[in-house]
């Protein structure tokens, strides 16, 4: 499924308070079913970005596959200053 035709956005604003990351996750997550087994639910765009919130796109992944998008993007945060966008 290509998210950007269905008009999500491909450029992020990074979100750096805490409480407003962890109220996006909750908005997001809040109508979807809950992950199968061994899954975790993943969210677009990211509850770390500004455009996160209620209206992303949520689906079950693979544990193993978040785990290792997690390490990706807290390793992307750590190299990276947003001032403005980013294209993905």
């Amino acid at each position: 499924m290509d998210l950007f035709n269905l008009g999500k956005p491909s450029k992020l604003a990074r979100e750096t308070d805490k409480a407003a990351i962890k109220k996006n996750k909750k908005a997001a997550m809040k109508n979807a079913e809950k992950a199968k087994a061994g899954n975790s639910l993943d969210e677009y765009p990211f509850a770390s970005s500004k455009q996160g919130g209620a209206g992303a796109n949520v689906k079950s992944v693979p544990a193993s596959e978040q785990n290792i998008q997690g390490g990706t993007m807290s390793s992307f945060y750590k190299k990276i200053i947003f001032k403005t966008e980013t294209n993905l």
